[in-house]
């Protein structure tokens, strides 16, 4: 067995891979890049791999573990919204505001939601959760850009939808 560590996840986890060491696989496409001394073959998922260390090729990785990081926040915002605008408001979460929110540079990941199984006899409900690297960065949002983005809001949608909002971070 080998033990190395390589590459970089979604937000900027390392990868710690635990691999068994082969003879040499039959050939295949090789798009190869260098990381960290290993050298990956990649066919849509990781195939096979290089160990410069023992000059020989790695079959398959038996599993990977995420090395310890910092956890992500996720800014979580709930919306139920009027029958009459969900369609257009979801285009524009989705188009527009989600968007602007990005370019902030305080989130790195947006991504909407709907809930199921709610009562949706009052218009549905809506899940927006932004992703950051750290509690820095949401405060950087908070103190910089939240109040001009809730005042669009309801500038744009007005009394047609309710929203509240919660700080969640991950668990390792």
């Amino acid at each position: 067995m080998f033990t190395c560590t390589t590459g970089k996840r979604s937000g900027g986890a390392r990868v710690l891979l635990v691999v068994k060491l082969y003879g040499l696989p039959e050939k295949s496409d090789r798009s190869v890049c260098r990381n960290k001394g290993l050298l990956v073959s990649l066919t849509g998922f990781i195939q096979a791999a290089l160990c410069p260390v023992y000059n020989r090729y790695v079959s398959h990785f038996l599993f990977f573990i995420p090395s310890i990081r910092n956890p992500m926040i996720i800014y979580n915002v709930t919306i139920k919204v009027e029958h009459s605008i969900a369609g257009d408001w979801r285009q524009w979460m989705l188009r527009e505001h989600m968007p602007m929110l990005l370019q902030t540079g305080c989130f790195t990941d947006a991504r909407l939601f709907r809930l199921l199984d709610q009562d949706d006899s009052d218009g549905p409900t809506f899940c927006a959760q932004y992703h950051c690297s750290s509690r820095k960065e949401y405060d950087e949002y908070i103190d910089r850009f939240s109040v001009e983005m809730r005042e669009e809001t309801v500038k744009h949608w007005g009394n047609k939808f309710v929203a509240f909002r919660s700080l969640m971070q991950e668990q390792h």
